[in-house]
C-alpha cells in the first residue's frame, strides 16, 4: 500500500532535504552547531504535528478498542467453554456473504473480509474462542488453500485472515467445528438455530443486518471409544480408551514440531492424515498422552523447514 511508503519515506526525504540546505548553507555561511543538533527534532516535531493535524478523524471517531464483546461472541464464549469443561474440543467458523455490497466497487476478483468477518474475528480472538478464519504463520499453506476450498468459492483470499462463504456441512466436525456463525440464514437440517440478533459492526455502528449463531448436531457415536481433551496452559492433554485398536483424528494440523509425550505405555502411532492434514493417533487400550509445541531458534530439529519440504511432496 503506497501508505506504508508514505509514512516511512516522507520523513526521510524531509531530512535528506533539510541536510541538504545545510550543507550548502555550511559550506558558505557558519552555522552554529548547537542549531544543527536542533534542526532534526524541530522537523520531526513538525512532522508529527502536521500529521496528527490531518488525521484528526482517526482519533475522534469512537474507539475500537478495547474490543466490545456482543451478546453472539458472549453466547459462544460460554458454549465453548462449556464444551472444555465437558473435554470436547470446539470451533467456530465465520461465514460472510459472497457478494457483499461492500465490495461491490471493487469488484468480486479477490476475496476481502466484510464487516462481520472483521468485527467478529476481532470480538471472537479476544474472548480466546478458537476460530477456524484466524490466520497466523502457524498455519501451512496446505491448510490455507484447502480450507479455501472447502468453505470458499476458491478466489483468493485477503491475507489477513481466512474469508469464507460456503457452509459445507459436511467438512466442518472433521475440522472440529461446532458452531457457525453466519452473516446470512442457512437452511439445513444438520443445524440447530442457536440465536438471530442484529448486527453491530465492531460493537458501535449498526448495520440492519443480522448474525445467526448454529449450531451442528451431533451424528450419532457408532465407535466404541472414550475420548476426551483437556488443556494444561500450552499442552493439549488427549485422554481416550477403547477394548480394540482405535484411530483417533484430532482436529488439529499435524506438524514436525509437534512433541507427543505419553503418560503411560509407549508412545502410539502418530501419523499425518492425508486428505485434510489433520493428526492420527493409533492406539490400543488407554490413551494419556501430552501434546505440545516446539519450535525455536536454539533448537536443532528444524522442524518447520521439514513442514515446509513435506508440503512440497504433496504440491509436487
Amino acid at each position: 500500500s503506497p501508505s506504508y511508503i508514505e509514512i516511512i519515506a516522507y520523513p526521510v526525504w524531509l531530512l535528506l532535504i533539510v541536510n541538504l540546505f545545510i550543507a550548502i548553507a555550511t559550506s558558505r555561511v557558519r552555522i552554529p552547531n548547537n542549531i544543527l543538533k536542533v534542526t532534526p527534532i524541530v522537523i520531526i516535531v513538525f512532522w508529527v504535528s502536521q500529521w496528527v493535524i490531518r488525521n484528526d478523524s482517526v482519533y475522534l471517531q469512537p474507539r475500537e478498542y478495547p474490543i466490545l464483546l456482543s451478546e453472539t461472541t458472549r453466547e459462544l464464549q460460554q458454549l465453548t467453554a462449556e464444551n472444555r469443561r465437558d473435554g470436547a474440543l470446539s470451533r467456530v467458523i465465520i461465514l460472510q456473504n459472497q457478494g457483499s455490497p461492500e465490495r461491490l466497487a471493487e469488484g468480486y476478483r479477490i476475496q476481502r473480509a466484510t464487516d462481520f468477518s472483521y468485527s467478529f474475528l476481532l470480538e471472537l480472538q479476544g474472548a480466546n474462542i478458537p476460530v477456524l478464519n484466524a490466520y497466523s504463520h502457524m498455519i501451512s499453506p496446505h491448510t490455507f488453500r484447502l480450507t479455501n476450498q472447502l468453505f470458499s468459492d476458491g478466489r483468493p483470499s485477503w491475507r489477513q485472515f481466512s474469508l469464507y462463504d460456503n457452509p459445507n456441512i459436511d467438512a466442518m466436525p472433521k475440522l472440529g467445528i461446532h458452531y457457525v456463525l453466519s452473516e446470512f440464514a442457512i437452511t439445513d437440517s444438520r443445524l440447530i438455530q442457536l440465536s438471530v440478533r442484529p448486527f453491530v459492526a465492531y460493537g458501535l455502528f449498526p448495520t440492519g443486518r443480522e448474525a445467526f449463531l448454529y449450531k451442528i448436531s451431533a451424528p450419532p457415536d457408532t465407535t466404541d471409544i472414550s475420548l476426551q481433551y483437556g488443556f494444561e496452559n500450552d499442552r493439549l492433554r488427549i485422554i481416550a480408551s477403547s477394548t480394540e485398536p482405535q484411530t483417533l483424528t484430532v482436529p488439529i494440523e499435524f506438524s514436525r514440531c509437534l512433541i507427543f509425550d505419553p503418560q503411560d505405555g509407549a508412545l502410539p502411532t502418530v501419523v499425518r492424515e492425508e486428505s485434510l492434514g489433520l493428526t492420527h493417533i493409533t492406539f490400543s487400550g488407554d490413551l494419556n498422552l501430552v501434546v505440545r509445541y516446539e519450535n525455536s531458534i536454539f533448537q536443532w530439529q528444524n522442524c518447520r523447514i521439514r513442514d515446509y519440504l513435506d508440503f512440497r511432496k504433496q504440491s509436487s
